[in-house]
């Protein structure tokens, strides 16, 4: 059961990367110039920090920089590993970095990456899909003796094994639209079409 729900958590956390194609109208020198305004400069590695939430959740989060600016991370033409600087009411343990390339062809320029929480955020599936297990061989026992309480437990088990993954998954994809509207905000960066792969 244990590798099980292991290998489910890793499914799961897989599930949480999206690869993305960013366009703009600006030229890599136009791009070039608005990266002082708008990222702050962090050359070490993203850091995770321990928060506790309004609801008493201890939540691993990403430790921000106190800056204006609306992202932070490393930024040059021909990289970009960012984060966004995200209001405290939209955090989310799931935030995503911005992992991308500069392509410049035929007098166009993209980024070419990824969007993926950071590597070390954990998403406890694995527990919670071991106790939905649990809550579903309980009902199976109890079936025969009280019907009720069966239905009571295997709806719990479900709810066990699938919650975690769709807050994982909700707080993921919040984190990227906001990530995508600020870049489009401040770079003109839209989303395009991946290529045939």
């Amino acid at each position: 059961d244990f590798c099980l729900s292991r290998g489910l958590g890793d499914v799961y956390k897989r599930q949480l990367r999206r690869q993305v194609v960013l366009e703009t109208a600006l030229n890599l020198e136009e791009l070039q110039a608005r990266i002082p305004r708008c990222i702050e400069p962090h050359l070490g590695p993203f850091e995770l920090v321990h928060k506790l939430s309004p609801g008493g959740i201890v939540l691993h989060l990403l430790r921000a920089p106190v800056t204006a600016r609306s992202f932070w991370g490393r930024a040059d033409h021909e990289k970009w590993h960012i984060a966004q600087n995200r209001r405290s009411e939209r955090v989310t343990p799931y935030q995503p970095l911005l992992v991308g390339r500069v392509v410049e062809s035929a007098g166009m320029v993209r980024i070419e990456g990824e969007l993926a929480p950071h590597p070390k955020v954990r998403t406890w599936s694995w527990l919670y899909v071991l106790a939905g297990a649990i809550l579903l061989v309980g009902g199976v026992i109890k079936a025969g003796s009280d019907p009720a309480i069966a239905v009571a437990l295997a709806a719990l088990g479900v709810l066990f094994a699938v919650f975690p993954h769709l807050r994982a998954w909700q707080g993921f994809q919040m984190g990227c639209g906001d990530l995508l509207a600020s870049l489009e905000e401040d770079f003109e960066l839209k989303e395009a079409a991946l290529p045939p792969s």
